[in-house]
Order: structure tokens, then sequence, then C-alpha cells
């Protein structure tokens, strides 16, 4: 076998352990795919600067760091609602409510009668 079919071998048993990996550290399927995904473009592209020795500690550690960055970035688009909003959302939803029945009476009103 050759080098570069040896290296390609490991390299996908790598990416199946660090999906598995992600997985059970709560990644969803589809977020561990981009993140394996990333991973590999990542070594191919430092390929050149890898050894035997480093390579799969690396290739775990950048998978884990862009693990961490997503979780980060999805918690920074997480919206928490604080008491005194809500009580401003429901304040809104009743004031809808007394315009929507205004606007129900109003056709009521100017409904032709048949």
């Amino acid at each position: 076998m050759r080098k570069e079919n040896i290296l390609t071998s490991y390299l996908i048993n790598l990416g199946e352990e660090v999906f598995k990996l992600l997985l059970a550290k709560g990644a969803i399927k589809e977020d561990a795919e981009d993140i394996i995904q990333n991973t590999f473009y990542k070594v191919y592209t430092l390929l050149d600067s890898l050894t035997e020795d480093n390579i799969r500690p690396w290739f775990f550690r950048v998978a884990l760091n862009e693990y961490i960055d997503l979780k980060r970035k999805k918690e920074q688009q997480n919206i928490y609602l604080t008491e005194e909003i809500y009580s401003k959302l429901q304040y809104t939803d009743r004031e809808l409510d007394a315009v929507l029945n205004k606007d129900e009476i109003f056709y009521l009103y100017i409904k032709p009668e048949k």
C-alpha cells in the first residue's frame, strides 16, 4: 500500500473516532460532520508541517476547539427572557388582542347586510 493511501485511511479512521467523540460530547450529527470537515481542511492545509507523532493529538485538539467555538456561537444566539421583558411581551400581547377586537368590531359594524 502506498504512503498516501495509508495516510488517507488513517485520517478517515481518525475522523470517525473524532466524530464519535463529538457526538458523545453532545454535538448533533450535522454539527459534528461540519466540524470534521473543517478539521480535515485544516489538516490538509498544514499536512507538510505535521508529523506522525503529532497528527492525532492535533486532529483531536482542532476538532474539539471547533466544537467549543460552535457551542459559544450558538450560546450567543440564544435569547433569554427576563421577567421584565416577559411582562412587557404579555402587555403587548393584550394590546394586540384589543386592537384586533376593535378591528373585528369595526368590520362587523360596517359590514353590509344581505
